[in-house]
């Protein structure tokens, strides 16, 4: 099914005891920011260090939330260096620790994640198309912010132009293009994306 099962609340090991743990996991949680702000800097090697410090120390104590949010991290590291494999492995990672105590922030993020990465990555038009869908089952949970939702307008644009439809990619792109905060990154993807329609009758 598309939908992604939520699993138990109950979590193990840290996620159980998470008092006899709460030491352990301030410091970690701190390497795992740390990890993310050295991704948005452009500092990737250092990045991936640190969010596989993360990953080892979760393991250690045994705590799917804290794994889950450094698999998503760590995919978004990985994305970040262009290694498209790598993301959608950590993705997929994430996802799996998610559910064992429904972590609804991960699971959502990191459905967007893989059909992005699907679609524009690894160029797999069904996975993308599922892993979407997927995504926006789980709104309810969490809803998407306008950039997401601009986010997932680019990436239908992006199937459709595939699929041969390109009047309805440049809809769907105006769309987004409507709810992109201006001059931010994402309005400069859909501006080139936009551009890219233009040659398309």
């Amino acid at each position: 099914p598309d939908r992604v099962p939520a699993g138990g609340r109950l979590g193990t090991g840290a996620d159980r005891g998470w008092r006899r743990w709460r030491r352990w996991i301030r410091p970690v949680r701190a390497l795992l920011a740390q990890a993310a702000a050295l991704r948005v800097a452009g500092l990737l090697e250092p990045a991936a260090s640190a969010a596989d410090r993360t990953i080892g120390a979760g393991t250690t104590i045994a705590s799917p939330s804290l794994l889950a949010e450094a698999w998503l991290e760590r995919g978004r590291i990985a994305r970040d260096a262009g290694e498209v494999q790598a993301s959608l492995d950590a993705w997929h990672a994430a996802i799996g620790h998610a559910q064992v105590v429904g972590h609804d922030r991960v699971l959502r993020h990191a459905t967007d994640a893989l059909a992005a990465q699907y679609a524009l990555g690894a160029d797999d038009r069904p996975e993308a198309a599922r892993w979407l869908r997927t995504a926006e089952s789980l709104d309810g949970e969490l809803p998407p912010s306008d950039a997401e939702r601009a986010e997932r307008l680019r990436i239908r644009a992006h199937l459709a132009l595939a699929d041969g439809d390109p009047a309805g990619a440049r809809r769907m792109l105006g769309e987004a293009q409507a709810l992109a905060a201006a001059g931010s990154p994402l309005a400069d993807r859909l501006e080139a994306a936009l551009a890219a329609t233009s040659a398309e009758p």
